[in-house]
């Protein structure tokens, strides 16, 4: 089981899913709480998302340009 926070480009789950894979994983199940489709580069796939968001979203952990990462709630920025 791989629980991302943001799937934005792909690469990064690729490369655990591509990981696990070659180290004879039986099954490998990606859950991934947002997801930004319009940022995929490559193709994975994520069996379980929360949320599909837009371009910016920042807190809980999640930053735009180094600020909002302490936000106690996911938001949509809307000014960079």
């Amino acid at each position: 089981m791989i629980v991302e926070d943001i799937v934005d480009t792909g690469y990064s789950l690729a490369a655990l899913l591509a990981l696990f894979a070659a180290r004879g994983a039986a099954s490998i199940e990606t859950f991934s709480l947002l997801s930004k489709l319009s940022h995929r580069e490559i193709e994975v796939e994520v069996q379980y998302i929360g949320f599909e968001v837009g371009d910016w979203v920042e807190g809980m952990g999640l930053d735009t340009n180094q600020s909002g990462r302490a936000n106690p709630d996911i938001v949509k920025v809307t000014k960079i």
